[in-house]
């Protein structure tokens, strides 16, 4: 750990977004697609293949993840 660096872990994640008035039943297909293609077998082995673990979530559960980890890097930033 780096010094002035205490008290802080940090994962990697990727997700998607799309612009802020984006209707919501298109927000939702895509969520459902993408989930449904990161749960095919052959994706989720490809994956893990690279170091990867494949969580998925419905968009509204990634908003509220985002939040707070926007933030608690905002932090770390400054």
């Amino acid at each position: 750990m780096q010094p002035g660096s205490k008290n802080f872990d940090a994962i990697a994640w990727y997700g998607d977004s799309v612009a802020g008035r984006t209707p919501r039943p298109i927000v939702n297909g895509l969520n459902a697609e993408i989930r449904g293609i990161l749960k095919q077998p052959d994706t989720k082995q490809r994956l893990f293949g690279e170091g990867l673990d494949v969580v998925t979530s419905l968009s509204q559960d990634f908003d509220c993840f985002v939040a707070p980890e926007t933030m608690k890097m905002a932090r770390v930033i400054k």
